[in-house]
């Protein structure tokens, strides 16, 4: 279950921009089970990545790590926007992400979320 981990976070610049790491470690390993980055652009937050190791998928951690990121976009007052595969989608809809109208592919779905409304 979710109690027996925890969340690191991890900060960097690169060309101007801010990147971030979220990273669950289970306490009785040593190699992260959910990791995550975002890019902080001018106007949004980017999730590049959000991946929880197979075996641990369904405790709740990718959805911990979603929190994390919408607490940091909440503090800047940032909107939060992505590219999911279709398979994501509903689970990012769960999270309260909504399909951006600008969306153009078939294959990946651009989504966003607002902060502060």
């Amino acid at each position: 279950m979710f109690m027996k981990h925890k969340i690191e976070t991890m900060e960097t610049e690169l060309q101007g921009y801010k990147i971030r790491a979220y990273i669950i470690y289970d306490i009785d390993e040593i190699s992260p089970i959910s990791v995550a980055t975002t890019i902080e652009q001018e106007d949004h937050i980017r999730i590049h990545y959000i991946h929880t190791q197979r075996r641990f998928r369904g405790q709740g951690l990718g959805t911990a790590i979603l929190r994390e990121i919408v607490k940091r976009a909440q503090q800047i007052n940032k909107p939060i926007k992505l590219i999911a595969f279709h398979s994501l989608v509903d689970w990012y809809k769960k999270n309260g992400f909504q399909i951006d109208e600008n969306n153009q592919s078939n294959y990946l779905i651009k989504m966003i979320k607002k902060v502060g409304e």
